[in-house]
């Protein structure tokens, strides 16, 4: 069937839309590859924020990581050998990751997260004999300083074991005690671990005990070591 002349004007439009919509997508694609003009430079690329890091020397402020720390407690006394532990550990720390020494923080524990594996006991620890929570509930210690006996460092991690000087609060009575601690930072995902031991002096802190049980039952030096994770 030979073709209209309506028909072939319409065919005749598609044709040379075609032929112009396919030639200005080559000029674009001829343009994007083009090199640029001599002396002309590109814009810089977006970069991506870069995570904020201390300035060297800065002192930080680590959280502690209470599901991640511990406690232990031993009384070791003539007639009685007491373990337990305590959870719920809180606290914060400031230093400075180039000088460790330099110090300042505080732990503290409930007495009513103590565990001796006796809840009778455990009830009269906190009781009016021993710890009196009811007016007294936390344990507490405040970090001054780090005596440092030892550092060692391996790229982004350092090593470092001392002597932590400070003040233990039992009863609501505040004492001078040190502490013996191996702190180990890793610089690059700002995460520290501290492991200590002390003991803590019953009759230092003005506990009466019950029925002259100190020394006895109980022992009067109680040695107390944990485990404290923390970040910044």
């Amino acid at each position: 069937m030979p073709w209209s002349s309506s028909l072939r004007r319409a065919t005749l439009w598609t044709l040379c839309s075609l032929a112009l919509l396919t030639l200005g997508g080559a000029l674009v694609a001829l343009a994007d590859e083009a090199p640029a003009p001599e002396g002309a430079t590109a814009p810089p690329a977006a970069e991506a924020p870069a995570a904020e890091a201390p300035a060297r020397g800065a002192a930080v402020e680590a959280r502690v990581d209470s599901a991640r720390s511990t406690l232990t407690f031993l009384s070791n006394a003539p007639s009685e050998r007491i373990e337990g532990q305590a959870a719920g550990i809180e606290g914060a720390f400031r230093f400075s990751p180039e000088n460790p020494g330099d110090v300042s923080g505080s732990l503290q524990v409930p007495v009513s997260a103590l565990r001796s594996g006796n809840s009778l006991r455990d009830r009269h620890i906190a009781g009016r004999d021993w710890l009196l929570a009811s007016s007294h509930p936390h344990i507490r210690f405040d970090l001054q300083r780090v005596e440092v006996r030892s550092t060692e460092r391996s790229g982004m991690r350092v090593d470092i074991s001392g002597v932590a000087h400070g003040t233990l609060t039992l009863r609501g009575a505040t004492r001078p005690t040190t502490a013996d601690i191996t702190v180990s930072l890793a610089l690059d995902t700002q995460r520290v671990r501290v492991q200590f031991s002390m003991q803590a002096n019953l009759r230092a802190h003005d506990i009466p005990g019950r029925r002259n049980s100190i020394g006895r039952e109980v022992a009067e030096n109680i040695e107390i070591q944990g485990t404290v994770h923390g970040s910044w």
